[in-house]
């Protein structure tokens, strides 16, 4: 986890943050909403799927959820590029502090192919490595 987070974080303090706001031709959302979305998700599926509350402020979940979209963003409230890069570290130093001992354990909430701790964060890691990409092509066009 902790090697692809720190390629996402890279990333992403790397590119101006003009361009983390900017949604590129063909694409459907934008950087900052790539990396809200890894944060989210991680986030809802650590805490839902093992019977704990959820870490994050529920902004987060109305900007970056699936289904969300930039095109309908308040930017009143809007998390910052530097306030989700910041919880993206903070979400890998909490996730070794409070799962690292227990990927063998059950997940309170069983999915249909992930059953336990280890097989979600496997789960978690390939969507995290699917918008590393999506944000690498960004990066490319803007």
């Amino acid at each position: 986890m902790s090697f692809w987070r720190s390629l996402i974080v890279g990333l992403l303090n790397e590119i101006p943050n003009d361009d983390c706001y900017k949604t590129p031709q063909g694409f459907n959302n934008n950087i900052l909403w790539n990396a809200g979305h890894v944060l989210v998700t991680y986030d809802e599926a650590f805490h839902n799927f093992n019977g704990t509350n959820k870490q994050l402020d529920d902004k987060f979940y109305s900007y970056f959820s699936t289904g969300t979209s930039p095109n309908d963003w308040n930017h009143d409230d809007l998390p910052t590029i530097t306030e989700v890069t910041n919880l993206l570290d903070q979400q890998v130093m909490d996730f070794q502090k409070n799962w690292q001992n227990q990927l063998n354990e059950p997940l309170v909430k069983p999915l249909e192919f992930e059953k336990t701790v280890e097989e979600l964060l496997f789960f978690l890691i390939s969507h995290e490595c699917y918008h590393l990409g999506v944000m690498t092509s960004m990066k490319k066009v803007i």
